[in-house]
């Protein structure tokens, strides 16, 4: 998935009937995501394939993913998290 990718021509249930596609379409949202949000002020996480990303240097304990939702902190202990 890229930004030039057409798919006017391609109903969405069609599009997001392969799971190789779903994937690719969360990698790129997550990308496009920390991108847009750079220099947020606001510390934006997200999680694609396997990797949790952040716009800032965020410390956090291994976890899983049920424990990580509730608990990842910025660097002064404020939670990072409003939606999951």
């Amino acid at each position: 998935m890229k930004d030039d990718t057409s798919i006017a021509h391609i109903t969405m249930s069609r599009f997001l009937s392969h799971e190789k596609t779903k994937a690719d379409l969360v990698d790129y949202l997550a990308n496009k995501t920390l991108e847009y949000n750079r220099n947020s002020d606001k510390v934006i996480v997200v999680s694609a394939s396997g990797r949790t990303s952040s716009n800032r240097v965020v410390q956090s304990e291994s976890n899983n993913l049920e424990e990580a939702d509730a608990s990842v902190d910025d660097p002064d202990g404020n939670s990072c998290i409003t939606a999951v």
